[in-house]
């Protein structure tokens, strides 16, 4: 009984301890220890949530399926002696889930006894300590990255005590880690900076303190750590040495560039070289603090080597109060430089700190003691790769250390003086350039308008030629047409009164007979019936008159033409301008009569007086004027109008006339279509001409403008208007003023 009730209460206890090994949070996997691959005969819940293996897919296995090509080799051979000397270990490896994600596994392996003593299991606990792991390696990596940051780190406590320092610090202050834990805060940084709150959001340029008694820039900033119930200082500094003397030196090369560019404008504001030179010697004083500063020229730029070839003298000059002028005192002439010109050549300086210490000759050395020079520096100007002159500054009133910079300035605004001299001397040869070109340039035109007026007189000559020639050729033609006509003409017109009597003689001889012998012969009858006696009776008078009126119309023609052509009259005459405009318009006639529509002539004639006149040449001033106007209306629909209007009137004071007499002005008006702006401009031109070729010379305007205004004083112009039409103005002198 009692050994039933034992096996009961062992069997019991067995059930109790696997259903703690189930609950423990940690995985548990038991492998037999009595054979050769150690196999799995038991895992609980936390293991298969560990690994994601099933119980099933993992008894009987060994432990070695955890394992991957990461797991530390050392940790498993570790636990390979373990398990082949029964004896245990505790490690951290890296093992790998069923999905081959891999964890930190911290691993427990015990042996486990039977009563006699003998191996019989192996229990192994399994700790997933994966995000511990990841802490301690973040941790691990902020600690190393503090260690070997760029910047010191300073972990002070709140009483001010030294907590911890990086390698930075140490280098940044020179000092080993345990000099440095010994001090204070206050020892190295300035009171109260290491606490501020500004420095969390804006880093600050403090001076820190060294130990070893120097003073280092840096730039600063802090953030509070709270640790273990303790409050820490985080303080991060920076060195900012190199950066400070980079600033520095971009300060001063910024103040020297500006210095440069500022000075360099004042110079090139002129162009006058002597406004030039002298504002450079002033800019240049200034700017390097000096006494004196001169430019000296030199006469001839050869390439001789030989002192007597570089003769020069000094052009302009900039001195300060209490020192003596070179200028003034009539010492600007010498060769002093000439022994350093194959220097000056190759662009080198000659830069003299002290006058009484300095390799200058003798001679050299006791003119420039006359001017109280103790100092001088001296760059070569050139201009077109040849030696031009050379800027000179001097300091008087003691030895003066000439430093990089002041030799960088200088030589720079030495390039812009060359520049300018450059500028001025080109802008000198240009001006003279330009006033020869504009001398060039005026005579071109003088001579150009020479040229428009000889050829404006010779195109005006040339339409007067043809004109005249024209004119003569058909006054030739009038002439002798005239002549022809007139003969037979004479001969009818004289005729006519004859006949004209003769048949009031005839036709009263019939009348008798009629009274005295009213039955005539049958055959007499007959043959007055067949003529109609009475009707010839009554139109022959008629038809003699008819005739008459025709002779007196060709003779009025005849005369027309010929006074028209005028040949004989080269003198100036006093005319009846509306008998001209009436004979102009008698010999239009046809030409009126040509249009489709019949074309209105309008006289609105004024009170003319006689007025003085080339008669023949003012015939063609109308003739010319009244054929365009007839010509220009064709293109009208509705009744075509011309009209003629005169009148005279006073010359103005500030008159176009030479005359001193009244004004007869004649306006002749279409009501055509207008004239087109851009060919109105041209109407007088010679050989202009919008008529077809054959159809005009385009020179009757241009000759009717010559007869107006040059051979009668007068004025011609023309306004016209789309829809208005065309109006000729013609304003002539009363009497001509022979000049």
């Amino acid at each position: 009984m009692s050994d039933l009730k034992q096996h009961s209460l062992d069997f019991a206890t067995l059930g109790l301890h696997e259903r703690a090994l189930a609950a423990l949070p940690c995985g548990i996997a038991i492998a037999d220890a009595r054979q050769s691959n150690f196999p799995i005969i038991y895992c609980n819940p936390a293991f298969e949530r560990i690994t994601g293996y099933r119980q099933e897919e993992v008894l009987g296995k060994s432990c070695r399926f955890l394992q991957g090509p990461d797991t530390d080799p050392e940790a498993v051979s570790q636990i390979r002696a373990a398990l082949q000397t029964g004896g245990s270990v505790q490690l951290v490896l890296k093992n790998y889930r069923k999905d081959g994600q891999p964890f930190w596994n911290e691993l427990a392996l015990s042996p486990v006894c039977d009563q006699r003593g003998e191996l019989i299991y192996y229990i192994a606990v399994q700790t997933d300590i994966t995000e511990r792991k990841q802490v301690e390696q973040a941790q691990h990596l902020i600690q190393f990255s503090i260690d070997r940051a760029a910047d010191a780190a300073f972990y002070i406590r709140a009483e001010g005590g030294l907590a911890y320092i990086n390698e930075a610090a140490c280098r940044l202050l020179d000092c080993s880690s345990e000099e440095l834990l010994a001090l204070k805060a206050s020892d190295l940084f300035p009171a109260g900076d290491w606490q501020s709150e500004q420095l969390k959001t804006s880093p600050r340029e403090i001076e820190l303190k060294s130990p070893r008694g120097t003073s280092i820039a840096v730039e600063i900033s802090n953030t509070i750590l709270h640790c273990n119930g303790q409050d820490y200082y985080c303080i991060f500094a920076r060195d900012i040495r190199d950066r400070k003397r980079a600033e520095e030196k971009l300060r001063a090369h910024i103040k020297r560039e500006r210095l440069t560019g500022q000075i360099a404008n004042r110079i090139r504001q002129s162009i006058d070289l002597d406004r030039v030179l002298n504002t450079a010697v002033r800019e240049v004083r200034q700017a390097l603090c000096a006494d004196r500063v001169v430019v000296y020229r030199f006469l001839h730029t050869t390439h001789s080597v030989k002192t007597q070839d570089w003769q020069g003298k000094i052009i302009v000059e900039s001195v300060g109060k209490g020192w003596r002028s070179i200028l003034e005192s009539g010492a600007r002439k010498n060769n002093l430089h000439a022994n350093y010109v194959p220097l000056y050549q190759k662009g080198s300086l000659r830069a003299v700190s002290d006058l009484y210490n300095s390799d200058l000759s003798n001679e050299a050395i006791e003119r420039l003691k006359r001017f109280q020079v103790r100092a001088s520096l001296t760059v070569p100007i050139f201009q077109k790769a040849k030696l031009w002159g050379l800027l000179i500054v001097h300091h008087c009133d003691e030895p003066h250390q000439w430093t990089k910079a002041e030799i960088t300035l200088l030589q720079r605004l030495n390039v812009q003086l060359a520049i300018a001299i450059r500028q001025a001397a080109l802008f000198e040869q240009l001006e003279s350039e330009l006033k020869e070109r504009s001398r060039t340039e005026q005579a071109l035109r003088e001579s150009e308008a020479e040229l428009k007026t000889a050829l404006r007189e010779l195109q005006h000559t040339q339409a007067q030629l043809i004109q005249t020639e024209k004119m003569s050729s058909l006054g030739r033609l009038v002439a002798g047409v005239a002549h022809e006509i007139n003969n037979p003409i004479s001969f009818i017109d004289c005729n006519l009164a004859f006949i004209s009597e003769y048949a009031r003689d005839l036709l009263e001889l019939l009348q008798l007979y009629r009274q005295h012998y009213p039955d005539p012969p049958p055959e007499i009858k007959t043959q007055v019936q067949e003529m109609d006696c009475d009707f010839v009776a009554e139109d022959l008078p008629k038809i003699i008159q008819s005739m008459r009126s025709g002779t007196e119309r060709i003779v009025d023609i005849v005369g027309s033409m010929r006074n028209f052509v005028r040949l004989d009259e080269a003198k100036s005459k006093s005319i009846d301008l509306h008998d001209s405009l009436d004979n102009i318009l008698l010999l239009l006639g046809s030409h009126l009569k040509r249009l489709k529509k019949k074309i209105t002539i309008i006289r609105n004639y004024g009170n003319l007086p006689a007025v003085e006149c080339y008669a023949s040449l003012l015939n063609q001033v109308f003739m010319n004027i009244l054929v365009n106007a007839i010509d220009a209306l064709e293109k009208v629909a509705d009744q075509p109008t011309i009209t003629i209007a005169t009148e005279i009137a006073p010359i103005p004071r500030s008159s176009f006339l030479h005359a001193r007499t009244d004004v007869a002005i004649v306006r002749i008006h279409d009501n055509g279509p207008g004239i087109p702006a851009e060919i109105l401009s041209h109407i007088f031109d010679p050989f202009f001409t919008t008529k077809p070729v054959g159809q005009g010379t385009g020179l009757g305007l241009a000759s009717s403008y010559q007869i107006v205004v040059e051979q009668h004083q007068g004025q011609l112009e023309c306004h016209s208007f789309p829809e208005w039409g065309t109006e000729f103005i013609i304003q002539i002198p009363v009497t001509i003023s022979h000049r």
